[in-house]
């Protein structure tokens, strides 16, 4: 404009359109040619996360648009949210992403991070190292039931003695160790189990249930020794309801083991890997915005066990000490979800996990003449390593967007337990049904299996 600006305070209201704004943009908003007297008294704008300043530059007022670089960020409070939060603010402002959660109020930003978080993917690694331990209990269950027949068993048998002659020779009962024929076995085992894990200040609450079977075959290699392999199938299903979350599992499983016993000790070893199938389904609906999110890729679980016993024979009844320790690797696929704006790209990722568990467990016999054995155990789990799952995600095409999204961890210490019956429905075949338990401050998990065994 011509002549001279007078201002006399007043405030400069700026509406300005969504758009990718960098870290300042400035505007020249108003020239005077004959030069400028006063000023205004300040300024406004519609964006949230842009903070607005006046300055003079010869005869012009200019505008300067500041970008609050940790806008998202300070209103999170979880290292979940801050990771999302950060991801957000380092991306450009016209991300709809971005806008929406700038547009909601601390509270509604803190729900919209937690919900674009992905945290059911690594919810998916506690639940296949939790329910791991299905396929490693059923192998040392079969180790420990087959010893007692791999070596025989103390008979009596009728022997006479030459020092009774000439006369008549007299019998008497003398034990002997005779050795079981039957030196082959098939075995399976039958689980269905659930569980929950609490929620943290950080993660959501993680409830899952599993059904599968597993079945084997093992030989007795010596008098002292037996080795095996077994396979099998399970579905693990789990929910992260607070995160609007769900998935499930399908793994195929395969194992190896073997057991010896040395008098009284017995050592009983194994290996197993899973192939995993995992599936993801998320929903993100928080303000204006919402988005359908599923995933699908491939994961492997090793696992190295082992366990080290020693019997104690009191008559008809039977107590073992034991130490249990167990090696985990969980190895997850990248993958990309399919989706919205909403959707995430996961790095693969590979999580270590250590249990060893020292307990006490027992067996006797019902009655002198029954054929039902009751046994039941109580221990000790601890845990160690990556006991808290981590995923790491990324936006796509938003560049530096990285985050790390934690899941609820596993139990680090556990008290378990079990009891069941079996039955002997002939010398060389048994059915049992038991009930197995972990408890911890945090997590619950419970389980009903049945088992049936042959020899020949």
């Amino acid at each position: 404009m011509g002549g001279t600006a007078i201002l006399s305070g007043g405030t400069v209201q700026v509406l300005a359109l969504p758009g990718n704004f960098g870290p300042q943009t400035a505007f020249t908003i108003l020239t005077a040619q004959g030069g400028l007297t006063g000023s205004f008294s300040g300024a406004t704008v519609n964006l949230p996360f842009l903070d607005p300043s006046l300055s003079t530059a010869g005869n012009s007022v200019v505008l300067t648009l500041t970008r609050n670089p940790t806008f998202l960020t300070g209103r999170a409070l979880t290292a979940n949210q801050i990771g999302v939060a950060r991801a957000l603010d380092a991306g450009p402002t016209g991300n709809v992403l971005f806008l929406a959660a700038a547009g909601e109020s601390s509270a509604g930003a803190r729900r919209a991070f937690d919900l674009l978080s992905g945290e059911a993917h690594a919810g998916a690694v506690t639940t296949a190292v939790e329910e791991s331990r299905h396929v490693r209990d059923a192998v040392l269950d079969r180790l420990r039931t087959a010893s007692g027949s791999v070596n025989g068993s103390a008979q009596n048998v009728p022997a006479a003695f030459s020092a009774d002659a000439p006369q008549r020779p007299s019998t008497v009962a003398v034990p002997i160790q005779t050795i079981d024929p039957q030196v082959f076995g098939l075995w399976g085992q039958g689980f269905g189990s659930w569980g929950r894990t609490d929620a943290t200040t950080n993660a959501a609450s993680l409830d899952r249930s599993t059904g599968g079977f597993l079945l084997g075959a093992d030989a007795a290699v010596n008098e002292a020794g037996r080795v095996g392999v077994a396979g099998g199938y399970s579905r693990t299903s789990f929910d992260v309801t607070d995160r609007l979350s769900s998935g499930a599992i399908e793994s195929v499983h395969g194992a190896i083991y073997g057991g010896a016993q040395f008098g009284a000790l017995q050592l009983r070893a194994g290996a197993a890997v899973a192939d995993q199938s995992i599936t993801t389904s998320r929903a993100v609906a928080f303000g204006g915005f919402a988005d359908a999110l599923r995933a699908s890729y491939d994961g492997t679980l090793f696992e190295g066990f082992g366990e080290l016993a020693y019997r104690l024979t009191f008559g008809p009844a039977m107590a073992e000490p034991f130490v249990q320790a167990a090696a985990i690797r969980m190895r997850t696929d990248s993958f990309a979800e399919e989706g919205g704006a909403a959707a995430l790209l996961g790095a693969g990722r590979t999580h270590d996990v250590g249990f060893s568990t020292v307990g006490l467990r027992g067996e006797a016999r019902l009655g002198p003449d029954w054929p039902i054995m009751a046994r039941a155990m109580a221990g000790w789990r601890h845990a160690g390593g990556d006991i808290t799952p981590t995923a790491l995600l990324a936006f796509p095409g938003v560049a530096g967007s990285s985050f790390l999204t934690a899941g609820v961890p596993i139990a680090r210490d556990s008290l378990v337990v079990e009891a069941g019956l079996d039955y002997r429905v002939a010398r060389a075949a048994k059915i049992g049904i038991s009930y197995a338990g972990a408890l911890s401050d945090r997590a619950q998990d419970h389980a009903v299996k049945g088992q049936f065994e042959m020899q020949f």
